[in-house]
């Protein structure tokens, strides 16, 4: 199901060029998400290289069984990031060396929203104090209904407004000359944000909130 947000006009102008009106309508619709990106991984600081990379690795073995075993496929658990680096503590006002970080961490794609948390919850236990959790996104799987909602919107206001200029001029608008899509493409603004709300020791609640979808189209439209 499709709510729409808000249609909202951005900077627009309306001119006599050539027996020409030019006007821009923008629209935001929004829909539920049905997919969560979990980033985690893990992280392991240790003197040796060597040590911290095998740490990681077996680590990191146990995180991905433990989100397969959790329903997620193997297409849908990728590497995101690997670095490997020094590591400082500079509470002293000193850089005191505490050894070499290996990190590395995973995009997992969960198809079923409603099961994000307990995916986390089992990356989390698999990892124990070696897991890191970077972030959690929403997302559409098919914008494509989202997007076409959001174009027709868009178009809709943006001859609301020529319509409104031509009166304000005291001419009438004649025929759609052109019509572009002013952003290139249709911008949706995923929600990048989680919140997360223990409602025991052994369950993440996950609050997705809606995905938002934006257009923006301009019109020339001819006096008559």
């Amino acid at each position: 199901m499709i709510l729409v947000v808000s249609v909202a006009g951005c900077t627009e102008s309306a001119r006599r060029l050539g027996g020409e009106i030019h006007a821009s309508g923008r629209a935001t619709v929004s829909g539920a998400p049905d997919i969560a990106v979990l980033y985690l991984g893990v992280g392991v600081t240790r003197t040796s290289v060597a040590e911290a990379r095998e740490l990681a690795a077996d680590a990191l073995s146990s995180v991905v069984s433990a989100v397969k075993g959790a329903g997620v496929e193997q297409e849908d658990v990728r590497t995101s990031s690997f670095s490997i680096q020094p590591s400082y503590d500079y509470g002293s006002g000193e850089a005191r060396f505490l050894g070499h970080e290996v990190l590395n961490v995973l995009s997992v794609t969960v198809r079923d929203v409603e099961a994000a948390g307990d995916v986390l919850d089992s990356a989390v236990a698999a990892g124990g104090s070696f897991t890191r959790v970077r972030d959690v996104t929403f997302r559409v799987a098919d914008r494509t209904s989202l997007e076409r909602e959001a174009r027709r919107l868009a178009l809709r206001d943006a001859i609301a407004k020529a319509d409104y200029y031509a009166a304000e001029l005291g001419v009438r608008r004649g025929r759609i000359l052109r019509v572009s899509d002013l952003d290139g493409a249709v911008r949706a603004l995923e929600v990048d944000r989680f919140r997360v709300s223990r409602q025991s020791l052994s369950s993440t609640s996950l609050y997705a909130g809606d995905v938002e979808v934006s257009a923006e189209i301009g019109v020339v439209v001819a006096i008559e």
